[in-house]
């Protein structure tokens, strides 16, 4: 595994169980094919695996060298000349990862390689997947078998399904087989830590999710799990649709480890950036054993460019990842002044504990501080470039509704990059209800002329994504209503208190996200019919946010066979949005419940951050466990429909 790997014992709700079980999984089907092999990876899926098992342990069960979907024919030829006589895949059960498989093994053979094959297909061996291997003649020769990976334990609070596609197959292609897979993950979950007895969830996806869940789990009758929440289980899930919430991931993060990953790409714990040797003192990036993976490799290629680890096992990236970005800034050099002071001043007529105090600090802050001084002077140059500026003034202008689209065809007409400018107008759309008709043409002409033909069929998946459309009659976006009612935007006169923000609008520059509003909205007493916390209005405010809700109780009846009810206002986690404060007096001396946050299409570093913050200020009675099918930014979002 990864040096600077998260700790995952500290975790408020046990993971380490979920990732010792996907270890013992995976090993055991590798154990079944003896003798010297290869393993190989879909080139996603390399660095994730590397929060599982590390490369010594492979090594360990017969795992000579990793390679990736891709490959050439030169990694074939030192297969061979190390003695592998195996090749395992191991890739997610994706039409376009069977054919890569297909293609590779087809490779081999051509080059008169005489491996035996055998294809480990996640989360389940599928027909489709033999249908494919067996109209390219190659079913005879592989050996295909299921395995049952799902859950990747990221961080101490975040699992991931790792489906990069699945954002793409549900809102372009219609392909709503992933739901299945995510429905069979948070089954085994409530299999091996108890039924969950609250489900929340918003959008059609979220419901079909719950669906599947409800007849797994009738299906498993007497022998379903029975309710765990009150005991180290999870006391609530809520399922969000990522299309419910589509303003938030076009938005600029401004949280440090969002702003790091708009800026200088933030993957799997790792980050590559222009630093010197001297100011990553103990920052190295993946250690020992780790796998090998793209950035690393790159690295290498480029002297310029060092990787680095980030993880909650680096105590000033604890520290300092949730907050906004100038808080950080300000949170290093107020940390580097003290410790500096105590260095030159203080270490006189310090006592031994007083000392051993201070070593134990230098060790774990002082080494990591110039590494992270380094990032945010790095973060301060992309922030002064005119560019920024003008997509956060466009950005802000946008949230408060105004038509702002002449500022955008002049980032057309400057020629800025094809994403960011894509994010601008996914923005406008979604809080404008689509492009007026008046501006569409114009709008297609000059993306064509400024950035190529192509862009013909990029308009025709945002599109089908409902992304960007363009708009006949009068403005119809449900943002309008959702900004009163739950208190998106700061109101006049307000502003983020740098150090200490008193709410989550610090995220987003003044802009409290509508997924975690919604959470938090949930979770308030009354829950989405309002009742208590905003009335009608905040029932009427969800309701027209795309895609149906659902508050179900999971229960048994006396007969101990699983059953659902519908759950209304009888549920009370925390403070509601307009109090905003928690109401856990209570509670106070019992420990917090677990409430699950499941995004289906993705989640953003700084929603994540936001989630924390609620918890953290006792704005809500709970702890999050944060699950998702990806971590996404805006620019990774709409970059994997194109």
């Amino acid at each position: 595994m990864q040096k600077f790997s998260p700790s995952l014992d500290k975790a408020n709700f046990a993971l380490k169980p979920m990732q010792n079980d996907a270890r013992r999984q995976l090993l055991d089907l590798l154990d079944t094919v003896r003798g010297k092999k290869a393993l190989v990876l879909e080139p996603h899926f390399v660095q994730p695996l590397g929060f599982i098992v590390d490369a010594l342990t492979l090594k360990e069960h017969g795992v000579e060298m990793f390679c990736v979907l891709e490959s050439h024919p030169g990694v074939i030829s030192a297969l061979v000349e190390r003695g592998v006589r195996h090749l395992v895949y191991l890739f997610h059960s994706r039409i376009e990862a069977v054919q890569a498989a297909v293609t590779h093994i087809t490779m081999c053979r051509d080059l008169g390689a005489n491996f035996d094959y055998t294809s480990l297909i996640m989360p389940r061996k599928m027909k489709t997947c033999e249908l494919l291997l067996d109209n390219a003649g190659l079913l005879g020769d592989v050996s295909v078998r299921g395995c049952p990976l799902n859950w990747i334990p990221l961080e101490e609070d975040i699992i991931s399904l790792e489906a990069p596609e699945a954002f793409k197959e549900l809102a372009v292609e219609g392909d709503t087989s992933c739901l299945w897979d995510i429905a069979h993950a948070l089954t085994a979950l409530q299999s091996s830590r108890g039924a969950i007895p609250h489900i929340k969830g918003k959008g059609i996806w979220a419901s079909r999710v719950q669906k599947i869940m409800n007849r797994m789990r009738n299906e498993l009758g007497g022998a379903a799990p029975a309710p765990g929440g009150s005991d180290g289980g999870i006391d609530t899930l809520l399922l969000l649709d990522r299309s419910v919430d589509m303003v938030t991931p076009m938005c600029t993060q401004l949280t440090y480890e969002g702003l790091l990953d708009e800026i200088l790409g933030l993957n799997y714990g790792q980050i590559r950036s222009t630093i010197d040797q001297s100011s990553s003192i103990g920052g190295g990036g993946a250690g020992a054993g780790a796998l090998p993976s793209p950035s690393t490799a790159s690295s290498s290629k480029n002297p310029d460019k060092k990787v680095s680890g980030l993880t909650s096992a680096d105590p000033v990236f604890h520290a300092t990842r949730d907050l906004f970005y100038v808080g950080a800034r300000k949170w290093l050099n107020e940390t580097l002044r003290s410790i500096q002071q105590f260095k030159d001043v203080g270490m006189a007529g310090a006592d031994i504990s007083q000392l051993k105090g201070f070593v134990a600090e230098l060790k774990d802050k002082f080494a990591r501080i110039p590494l992270h001084t380094s990032l945010t002077e790095q973060l301060g140059e992309a922030l002064r470039a005119p560019s920024f500026a003008v997509r956060q003034r466009i950005e802000a202008a946008l949230l408060d509704e105004q038509d702002d689209f002449a500022a955008i065809e002049d980032v057309i007409a400057q020629g800025e990059d094809l994403l960011p400018l894509l994010r601008l107008l996914c923005l406008y759309c979604t809080v404008h209800g689509g492009i007026p008709k008046k501006h569409w043409d114009s709008l297609r002409r000059d993306l064509v002329n400024t950035y190529g033909h192509g862009q013909l069929i990029t308009l025709r998946a945002l599109g089908k994504a409902g992304l960007l459309q363009r708009r006949d009659g009068k403005k119809n976006g449900s943002f309008a209503a959702a900004k009163p009612a739950l208190k998106l935007l700061m109101q006049e006169g307000e502003t983020v208190d740098e150090e200490d923000p008193k709410d989550i609008h610090f995220t987003y520059a003044g802009y409290a996200p509508l997924s975690i509003r919604l959470v938090q909205q949930a979770l308030s007493p009354g829950g989405w019919s309002g009742a208590g916390s905003g009335g009608p209005a905040v029932e009427a405010v969800v309701a027209a946010l795309p895609g149906p809700q659902f508050e179900l109780l999971q229960t048994v009846d006396d007969k101990g066979r699983p059953i659902e009810k519908r759950e209304r206002n009888n549920m009370s986690h925390g403070g509601s949005i307009n109090s905003g404060v928690g109401s856990s007096s209570t509670t106070a001396a019992k420990k917090k419940r677990t409430v699950m946050v499941m995004f289906i299409g993705g989640v953003t570093l700084a929603e994540i951050s936001a989630l924390r913050f609620l918890s953290r200020k006792k704005m809500v009675d709970c702890e999050f466990v944060v699950a998702t099918t990806k971590i996404v930014n805006g620019s990774s979002l709409l970059g994997s429909l194109l």
